[in-house]
């Protein structure tokens, strides 16, 4: 195995006056989702699913914990723990290619992610889920998806990633999520009831990012998403309700 770094000026690309604003959400369950948002509807959206790198993450935990409890030689337990990483590196790296050529797809195109920063130091999920997402790559992920970008010339943003899963993308206001792959609207005057949650989050995302003023980044003290259900103050406008149903469940994007 050979790895060679390759060093490179790459000119800062310019966000267009008039973007079509992609907003990805990176998870467990859906690795990877993004949505366009075109005149502030959800347009195309795209599902890279995330069993495979959930399959492999547990294997690895499992194989490693095995190996070092049976006092395996070292040499071996690094075998097998470069095996899982070159898997998932893998999987890493067909994500964020696809999800760029997904961008590519449409006219003037800016790709928002969440500021994740800091969610290591915010994630408290009890023992067993705190392993399992402190060990997933959120960062890895971010980081070729904006290289990747930056190489083909799309600007990326970064956005606060606050209730983006819970706030309904149409009216703003706080939601239910009754499962991994299920968002509900509780607002009774909105036309959304079921939305499927990863699409949901990333049609939040992307309409946070606001190319005519200022995106709400990552800050502590700062929330721009609301805690009691009032309407979100963000950059899309209202929009009027529409008399028919377009519901996106999860059913349209199972294999």
């Amino acid at each position: 195995m050979l790895h060679v770094a390759i060093e490179y000026d790459i000119a800062e690309p310019e966000t267009p006056d008039d973007p079509t604003r992609i907003g990805f959400d990176i998870g467990e369950s859906k690795l990877l989702t993004g949505c366009a948002r075109q005149n502030g509807t959800p347009t195309q959206p795209y599902i890279y699913d995330g069993g495979r790198a959930r399959a492999l993450r547990k294997e690895m935990y499992t194989t490693l914990k095995r190996l070092q409890e049976r006092d395996a030689a070292q040499w071996r337990i690094d075998e097998r723990f470069g095996h899982y990483q070159n898997a998932l590196t893998d999987i890493v790296e067909k994500a964020s290619r696809e999800a760029v050529e997904y961008a590519e797809s449409f006219e003037d195109p800016v790709i928002v992610l969440e500021d994740l920063s800091y969610i290591r130091e915010n994630l408290d999920y009890g023992k067993y889920m705190n392993r399992r997402l402190h060990s997933w790559a959120f960062a890895r992920l971010t980081d070729r998806i904006k290289d990747k970008a930056l190489e083909a010339g799309i600007p990326v943003e970064f956005v606060n990633p606050r209730y983006t899963s819970q706030t309904c993308h149409e009216c703003g206001h706080i939601g239910s999520r009754g499962s991994q792959a299920e968002f509900k609207c509780t607002n009774a005057e909105c036309w959304v009831t079921e939305y499927q949650a990863d699409i949901n989050a990333a049609a939040n995302i992307a309409g946070r990012f606001d190319p005519w003023g200022e995106s709400v980044p990552w800050k502590s003290e700062r929330d721009d998403s609301p805690r009691d259900g009032s309407r979100c103050d963000t950059a899309t406008g209202h929009r009027t309700p529409s008399r028919q149903s377009r519901q996106t469940t999860l059913a349209a994007f199972q294999s």
